[in-house]
């Protein structure tokens, strides 16, 4: 689903957030409630990376590096 996104400046403002490393990081959330903390710690790795960096330091981000710190 992530594929079929508007792209970046197409998003509504209050939307703006709404991008494909947001929703990986989602799905990092879902891999580590189901166990699969290699899978989610990878997912986070690569949001984070995919992410603007003011975004990766901010507060809401915490749950993200700390999945990423996984193995």
């Amino acid at each position: 689903m992530i594929e079929h996104l508007p792209s970046a400046d197409e998003l509504p403002p209050l939307g703006y957030w709404y991008t494909a490393p947001f929703f990986l990081g989602q799905h990092a959330f879902v891999l580590g409630t189901l166990g699969d903390r290699t899978a989610a710690g990878r997912a986070a790795r690569d949001c984070l990376a995919e992410m603007p960096s003011a975004w990766t330091s901010s507060e809401w981000a915490s749950r993200r590096r700390e999945l990423a710190e996984l193995t």
